[in-house]
């Protein structure tokens, strides 16, 4: 059944159930690098406003799918994106005019609301856009777009056909621009069992939808560091036992192709696993292992992850398992630093054991990791050698690395003087910048400043390093003076290159 209704009647009844699933797949940015889709609907909302402003014309937001379940509530379908959307937006509204204006009972019939979106760290970037759109905006303005939005339509249909929403659910996929591999594989399980025979298809589509609530559910803990291409990666590596590109495109096309559910079912129970071990893994948080810390924070790490998560599912013990980051933190960092020409999949391919090999103990995986640098047939030596190394600490900076290297250098400086480490994400307003813009862009010349010292003049900036134990030490080699010679750029490179190459060799 199909029906007309205003946004206000939606948010006053509160009859609709927002799942955690669909906040993690909310996918509407701001900029165009994520689509910005979310940016482009406010913009048409405040545009109405400022252009309707005595209009009797009301916006139309679309159709909305849902589903009633045995509870009563309704369960949203298609139109998740705008739902939500719109709560952020109105949210906002509100606690903007909490803020400059007594509420008015129109405003208080769900008032009660405030705060369930904002908070919501999914929506992060969405919030931060709206109250940088807000700041300027006069309480009379935003009253209007309230009331717009308030009294938008939208149609509705509301089924309790179990079937209908699994068949909806898997619809969504082949007309989402970006679909994930998880969400085609969910896709194809369901579109598998509603093809089943009657006296089975109830239980198939209980068991699948049960595992992927589940998935998404813990999917929620571990999203700022894998995503859902990365999860679904990690399990077909996990499960076929290799490291090399095109395993997940074959797969794809095996689980779309195949009749047998027995080769979905071993694949959700190896996502299972996989989501599990990565909450494990990631969090531990850095307090319990430096090394796992110092492992996530390169940033290189997805091509090693299975290996870990292997682990992880075997019950390898926490300890063995902060050995195995390190030394496949020296292989990935390495690799990246040299820039070699295969991919460091295709390298440690012959090195990714299978699971039985995982059981209880990974010392022999963690010893094989480690003498890769020295075996004298390994496939990595010509490229790998120390000289090489050296070499491309000498030559090369990327910038993708340069942060990670000073950060590994400041808490070598930490540690020597008995101090906590610093820890990576606490470098979120630090940037990397060149002492003296004149020389060379290497080790010796690259400097971790707050964003704040950024800008002052020549003689200022030298006066504001006290912040790092790096900072400082810049301060001694100039002796009380402001010129960064191109002696103290060679003796400061040395010792970096040093602590690198020390650390990483």
């Amino acid at each position: 059944m199909t029906s007309e209704n205003t946004i206000i009647d939606l948010l006053r009844f509160n009859s609709f159930e927002l799942t955690p699933e669909s906040l993690t797949q909310f996918h509407w940015g701001i900029y165009d690098g994520k689509n910005g889709l979310f940016s482009k609907f406010y913009e048409q909302i405040e545009a109405y406003t400022i252009s309707n402003d005595h209009s009797d014309s009301l916006i139309y937001f679309g159709h909305f799918e849902f589903f009633k379940g045995n509870k009563g509530t309704l369960e949203i379908i298609d139109g998740t994106q705008r739902i939500i959307s719109i709560l952020a937006i109105v949210e906002n509204v509100l606690l903007k005019l909490k803020q400059e204006t007594k509420l008015e009972d129109e405003l208080a019939i769900i008032d009660k609301k405030i705060g369930k979106y904002s908070s919501v760290k999914e929506l992060n970037e969405v919030n931060k856009y709206i109250k940088n759109e807000f700041k300027h905006k006069n309480p009379a303005f935003l009253f209007r777009l309230f009331q717009n939005i308030s009294r938008a339509k939208f149609s509705q249909r509301i089924s309790n056909d179990k079937y209908q929403k699994f068949q909806l659910q898997s619809n969504k996929v082949r007309f989402n621009s970006i679909p994930s591999n998880l969400q085609k594989f969910k896709a194809y399980c369901y579109n598998h069992a509603l093809k089943s025979d009657e006296d089975h298809r109830d239980w198939i589509l209980n068991r699948f939808d049960i595992d992927f609530k589940y998935i998404y559910s813990r999917f929620q803990e571990v999203k700022f560091a894998v995503s859902e291409d990365d999860l679904f990666e990690i399990a077909v590596r996990c499960q076929d036992n290799c490291l090399l590109s095109g395993v997940v495109e074959r797969n794809l096309e095996w689980f779309e192709d195949t009749g047998a559910f027995k080769f979905k079912y071993d694949f959700v129970d190896e996502l299972l696993k996989s989501i599990n071990a990565l909450n494990e893994f990631f969090n531990h948080g850095p307090n319990h292992s430096f090394e796992i810390h110092e492992y996530i924070s390169f940033n290189y790490y997805k091509t090693t992850l299975p290996i870990i998560v292997k682990a992880y599912m075997n019950k390898v013990s926490v300890e063995e398992i902060t050995l195995l980051t390190k030394a496949l933190l020296k292989i990935a960092f390495r690799h990246e630093i040299i820039g070699v020409y295969n991919s460091l999949g295709h390298r440690l391919f012959h090195h990714f054991l299978p699971s039985t090999d995982y059981l209880k103990s990974i010392k022999g995986v963690i010893e094989t990791v480690r003498t890769i640098f020295d075996g004298k047939e390994s496939p990595f030596l010509s490229h790998w050698s120390s000289a090489n190394f050296k070499k491309a600490l000498d030559q090369n900076v990327f910038e993708r690395h340069r942060k990670f290297m000073l950060w590994v250098y400041e808490n070598s400086l930490r540690k020597d003087k008995d101090q906590a480490p610093l820890y990576y994400q606490d470098l979120a307003q630090f940037n990397v910048v060149k002492i003296n813009e004149e020389e060379k862009e290497n080790l010796g010349n690259l400097l971790l400043v707050h964003h704040e010292q950024i800008g002052l003049s020549k003689k200022e900036f030298f006066k504001s390093l006290s912040l790092l134990n790096q900072q400082k030490e810049v301060v001694g080699l100039m002796g009380g003076e402001n010129e960064w010679d191109k002696e103290m750029h060679k003796q400061r490179h040395e010792r970096i290159k040093a602590v690198i190459y020390n650390k990483f060799r």
